[in-house]
């Protein structure tokens, strides 16, 4: 994929964004909002993502900086992201989506 090229890649991308700002509490690169960056400045996002300084998961630490890769090539796919993602998942608590009030 091309960069600045909407696709897959682009998507992950996002997703690796998000990711990284819920972790940090902060955007991974300028701006307010990682909404801000992606409209703004998507070409000209060619730096590596900044490194984590919240502890977490190297393995979570590592396929969210492959997302947020300037080389669209280098991010994983969906499916590899999906799958590099799935164990780190099953170990959280299951949420509920609803409570039984007494």
């Amino acid at each position: 994929p091309a960069r600045g090229r909407p696709g897959p890649a682009t998507d992950v991308w996002g997703v690796g964004a998000t990711l990284y700002h819920a972790i940090e509490g902060v955007a991974p690169f300028d701006g307010d909002h990682t909404s801000d960056v992606t409209a703004a400045r998507w070409p000209q996002v060619e730096q590596e993502a900044p490194p984590f300084t919240v502890r977490i998961r190297p393995d979570v630490a590592a396929v969210v900086r492959s997302c947020l890769s300037p080389d669209p090539a280098a991010r994983p796919d969906p499916q590899q992201l999906a799958e590099s993602l799935a164990d780190a998942l099953t170990e959280l608590p299951k949420g509920k989506l609803s409570f039984k009030v007494r």
